[in-house]
């Protein structure tokens, strides 16, 4: 039994593509003599698939061989007529026999792009557009369709431009394909703008110096950043949510817990940031997870008492009564 899918950036076999943007398809068995592989791809290297011909009805589409991924052939699909159709693939086994299998897609005249806040996901009390100078932005970038959906698409038909240099690249190396990450480096306004076939978004940043913070506070984020959630659109929400009142003090169980931290302004803004100056006295108690750059905190308990969870950032301060009680 065959198993044919499209991908997109972060995307797990999406349905729909946009005319002129090319997306990846793998071919693999799911199924193979002598044992049965589940839900999972079979193993690589058991019988390797050749791809012979890859084709879509209605002559909607070009394709060409794309090497292989995960032990399975791949191909590039391009698509060139909008509409529902199937991609058709022939892929031959070393002993000669050859197998079909069909993929429905439809294709689309035209896409929007998503700018998905990749590192905090789902917090409260984010703040779309403003960092403190040195904070690292993590976003997933996405071809979406009318109904919100990701679109299948390869990664390097994505382009991002910087304008200004108050904020830049980063060079980071992502697993996840079509993250995209960002450093605050001096205090101003960046705009950045993305690009996939046709489709062109530009989010404006400002950078602030810690010299204009007035107030740090903490804000609990609603999960762990690293779970698997759908995140927040970048433009979204502005601001702190009514509910996301500041933490006067900190309360910990035997979980994690995790912040976003927010900065006030002179102007009377707000930015996100700082969260590599906090520390927890005594260290004992607890660990505390901010790599440099990170606006969001994580605090793991090691065993119970009292203490002090404090920062500063520039000429601002923050003491919270930190409690932790495991049992």
């Amino acid at each position: 039994m065959l198993f044919t899918q499209a991908s997109g950036p972060g995307s797990f076999a999406p349905k729909t593509a946009v005319v002129g943007v090319p997306f990846p398809v793998q071919v693999a068995e799911l199924a193979l003599p002598g044992g049965n592989c589940g839900l999972s791809l079979c193993p690589p290297g058991v019988e390797q698939l050749t791809l012979v011909s890859a084709s879509c009805e209605g002559a909607t589409c070009t394709t060409r061989t794309d090497g292989t991924l995960q032990g399975g052939p791949a191909f590039l699909v391009t698509p060139t007529t909008a509409g529902p159709t199937t991609v058709h693939v022939t892929v031959r086994r070393p002993s000669g026999a050859t197998m079909e299998d069909t993929l429905p897609m439809t294709f689309l005249d035209t896409g929007t792009i998503g700018v998905r806040d990749h590192a905090y996901k789902m917090l409260v009390g984010r703040v779309a557009h403003a960092s403190l100078v040195g904070t690292e932005l993590t976003w997933k970038v996405t071809l979406e369709g009318p109904d919100g959906k990701d679109c299948a698409a390869t990664t390097d038909a994505f382009a991002m431009h910087v304008d200004g240099d108050a904020f830049g690249p980063t060079g980071a190396l992502e697993s996840e394909a079509g993250v995209q990450h960002l450093r605050a480096q001096h205090a101003g306004v960046s705009h950045v703008r993305f690009s996939v076939g046709a489709a062109t978004r530009t989010v404006a940043l400002t950078a602030v110096d810690p010299a204009d913070v007035t107030a740090i506070e903490l804000h609990a984020l609603t999960s762990s950043p690293n779970t698997p959630l759908d995140s927040l659109d970048v433009e979204a929400e502005d601001g702190v949510a009514p509910d996301a009142d500041m933490a006067p003090a900190v309360h910990v169980s035997y979980e994690d817990s995790h912040w976003v931290v927010l900065l006030r302004m002179r102007d009377g803004t707000t930015a996100v940031g700082g969260a590599d100056k906090f520390a927890v006295a005594p260290s004992a108690i607890a660990t505390l997870s901010a790599p440099a750059g990170s606006a969001t905190l994580a605090l793991t308990p090691h065993r119970n008492g009292t203490g002090t969870l404090a920062a500063t950032v520039g000429t601002a301060t923050i003491s919270l009564p930190l409690t932790i009680a495991t049992k």
